[in-house]
Order: C-alpha cells, then structure tokens, then sequence
C-alpha cells in the first residue's frame, strides 16, 4: 500500500478530505507507469501549485509527471512558467534552442530572464559564438535588460567583440558611428523603406509605430511631428539624457530572490511590472523585499553598436516621416 499522507499532517480536517482523494488518483497513476503525457499531469501539476509543493527534488514520481506536462506546454508562455515555478533546470538547453528559433518577442524575453535565473548563461553564450549576427545582435538586446552584475559583464564581452568587429570594418571602409557628431548626421539623408528595415530590426520589441511593434516604451507613430532629426539621433545615441515621463524604470527585488525591471504601475495589494518584449509580472506585495527606481533608461546604452552609419541615418530617416 503506497503511503500518500505522508507529509500533509499539517493540513487541516477538510483540506486532507480536498487532498486525499486526489493523492490517492496520483498513487494509481504513478503505480501504472506510465511515461507518456497524461491528462492526469495537469491535475498533479496544478494541486502541488496550489499546496506550494514546488520542491520536487525528494519525489521522482511527482518530478517526472511535472515534467511531462511541462514539456507538453512548450512553446506557451505557460511551459517557461512552469520551469520558472518548479525550478525545472534540465529544460534550459531546450529554452536556448528556442530562443535561437525565434529571438523576438514575449517568449524570447521570459526565455532570457529564466537562463540567467539559472546561472545558465554559459551554456548561452557557448552557442552564441556559433550564430549569426542578427542572432546574437537580438538576444543581447534582451540580456541588456536585465540589471545583475553577471548580464553586464556578459552583454560587456559582446561590446567588445563589436569594437574588435568595428576596428576590422573601418579596414574596409565601412563607416561607423560617432555619437557626438550629431551635427554631421542631421545633414544626411536616409532612405525611408531601409529605416523601416532597421527599426523592425532593433526598435519594434519594444515601441509601436502604427500597428507594427510592441507597446512597451513610448509610442512612436507620430514622434516625427515631436521631435526633430537632432533629439532623434539623440533619443538613439544617448537614452539616458532624457527619459520620457511615465516611462521610468524601476527594479522590484522580491523575498524569494527574484528581480524584475520595468515598467511599475502599483495597486493597494500588488504590483504590475511591464518588461521587454510586452512580459507582465503581477507581484503581490507581501512578496516584495523592496523596490528601487532606475537612474538609467529602460532603453539599452549602445543599441547603436549595432548598426552602420548608414543603418542609423535610414532608421532617423524613417522616424522623422512617422507623422500625423
């Protein structure tokens, strides 16, 4: 006879007749063997998460039907939630993998946040040697969001890659870009369909223009009748010289080591944070240590890095026709 209450002594009366019958449905279903996803997983995976049994490291049953739900999801915002919440650090490798596939959006964002979660940055950055530039210039824009020591020094070592790649282009006379000669670039002028190019590139995973991007940081569908070429060009060189109202960045710290950068809006019991790439976290405060306000821009220092000077001027060029 398998032991299922072994462990939930602490429930009170009518919570062991809720928690019984459905660990005695979980009893059979392990004792049957069976490897291949069950509906029966979902029912397991959302009991333990209501009972906060998320420590699966001392119940290999429980663990393999975890883990087959979870591998069942993947693709859905739900499979990253579920690693995230189970601590499911064998699937990181297969996080990569789709990141690889589709280096943009939602999914790319979470994706990013829960390898570092993990410490697993090497095994990243190990196969981002291997891609291409559009690969890596993408998911390094996602690490740049991200605020620890250990995506600093990672984003740092691909910025000095990029000088090394920059050093190798002037050999060849590619031009690259000066940021304080903001007065020569406002005199060039670039081809709107290119810029268009370019801002799908870098911009769209988090601004909107139109019905094309994410809408994360300040809208830019009219920003060419606002602002004129120069602060354009500045808005891209220098973001931390001027954050747009409503736009600040904060950091939320929560008790169980969790930090999340965005966007805050606060409610009287929780906390809504907005991050890269259109993610919303919903916090509840009794699960804040504390919260910090960003003294830079949500936008990354160098996104220019990874662009010509002509890539720069296209994209300012198609920012200043973007009007009402």
């Amino acid at each position: 006879m398998i032991n299922l209450t072994c462990g939930f002594d602490y429930l009170s009366s009518p919570m062991r007749y809720f928690v019984c019958p459905l660990l005695l449905i979980f009893g059979f279903y392990f004792a049957k063997g069976n490897q291949e996803y069950n509906p029966k997983d979902r029912l397991i995976v959302e009991t333990l998460i209501r009972l906060n049994r998320l420590d699966l490291s001392e119940n290999e049953k429980w663990h393999s039907a975890v883990q087959r739900y979870t591998r069942a999801q993947r693709g859905k915002d739900e499979y990253l939630d579920l690693v995230d919440k189970f601590n499911l650090r064998d699937e990181v490798p297969q996080i990569i993998e789709d990141l690889f596939n589709k280096p943009k959006g939602n999914y790319a964002s979470m994706s990013v946040q829960i390898i570092f979660k993990f410490n697993d940055q090497s095994k990243l950055e190990k196969l981002l040697n291997q891609r291409n530039n559009e690969q890596i210039e993408e998911i390094i824009k996602l690490v740049g969001f991200i605020t620890s020591e250990e995506a600093k020094e990672f984003v740092s070592r691909f910025d000095l890659r990029r000088k090394k790649s920059s050093n190798l282009s002037n050999q060849f006379g590619i031009k690259k870009i000066n940021i304080e000669d903001v007065s020569s670039l406002v005199k060039q002028v670039g081809i709107i369909k290119e810029g268009e190019v370019v801002y799908n590139q870098f911009c769209a995973i988090c601004h909107k223009a139109g019905s094309v991007g994410m809408d994360f940081g300040p809208n830019l569908t009219e920003i060419g009748s606002k602002l004129p070429k120069s602060e354009l060009y500045l808005a891209v060189l220098k973001p931390n010289d001027g954050i747009s109202f409503d736009y600040e960045g904060w950091t939320v710290f929560t008790k169980d080591g969790l930090v999340f950068n965005g966007i805050l809006n606060e409610s009287d019991n929780e906390f809504t944070i907005r991050m890269i790439g259109g993610v919303v976290q919903i916090i509840e405060k009794k699960r804040v240590l504390k919260k910090e306000k960003m003294n830079i821009s949500l936008m990354p220092m160098g996104l220019h890095l990874g662009m010509t000077r002509q890539q720069l001027i296209n994209l300012v060029e198609f920012l200043s026709s973007l009007k009402s």
